[in-house]
């Protein structure tokens, strides 16, 4: 359903919509963005391409349109972390792109810090890895986080997302079964110092299973394939 209309333009046969939502609409005749050349007698959303961009504006020629969408970052995974850093987030969002000037803002507590960030063409999203946001400060954990990129250095978009931040001291303390089939199905017991943790934080836990290295005890004997 077509909201209050934001912008409109025409071409020589159609005309195009945006509405106060940043939905981009077309009707009339000609190759209108629904895949082809059709004919449209009422406003019809266009999504094709369009992935989850917010339209604000959009330009007009006798044969050609040409839309215009901002910045946007929608999500963050994960979206917590411990307050010493180090935890590497995926932003997912539109209009990245590669350049000198990309950077992400953390703030916090009255606190900015500012990481570099690295744009990934085959999955269009940004890595970055998160500072030490408890370097020389007492905070009160856990904490809410504000996002912001930029890619020009200068003006920045803040991630409809929040990231929070917990303190380095909850880690798992006790495990319960210790084993377990490597088929997986078996039900964990975790022990964690989870008490001055907020009930309503308690929803972005997440446990993760990485493979351990095995070490062998060093022999001695630089032929013995355990110490290369």
């Amino acid at each position: 359903m077509l909201q209050p209309i934001l912008s409109v333009d025409c071409c020589a046969y159609s005309t195009y919509v945006i509405d106060e939502s940043g939905r981009l609409f077309s009707f009339g005749k000609g190759y209108l963005g629904h895949g082809g050349e059709t004919l449209e007698f009422a406003p019809k959303q266009i999504d094709r391409n369009t992935e989850n961009r917010i339209f604000t504006n959009l330009f007009c020629g006798n044969r050609s349109m040409v839309s215009f969408s901002p910045l946007r970052i929608f999500s963050v995974s994960p979206n917590c972390g411990p307050a010493n850093g180090g935890t590497k987030l995926c932003l997912i969002g539109t209009a990245f792109s590669a350049t000198t000037e990309l950077k992400v803002r953390f703030r916090y507590a009255d606190l900015i810090l500012e990481e570099p960030g690295t744009f990934y063409y085959e999955t269009s999203s940004i890595a970055v890895t998160t500072p030490n946001f408890a370097d020389g400060e007492r905070l009160s954990l856990p904490l809410e986080v504000a996002i912001d990129v930029t890619m020009d250095g200068e003006n920045y978009v803040q991630c409809e997302e929040k990231y929070f931040i917990y303190s380095n001291d909850i880690v798992p303390q006790n495990i319960f079964p210790k084993s377990a089939s490597i088929h997986g199905g078996s039900r964990l017991s975790l022990d964690m110092p989870l008490i001055n943790i907020p009930e309503e934080h308690l929803f972005h836990i997440v446990v993760r299973f990485t493979n351990k290295t095995k070490r062998y005890p060093y022999s001695g004997d630089l032929k013995d394939p355990r110490n290369l």
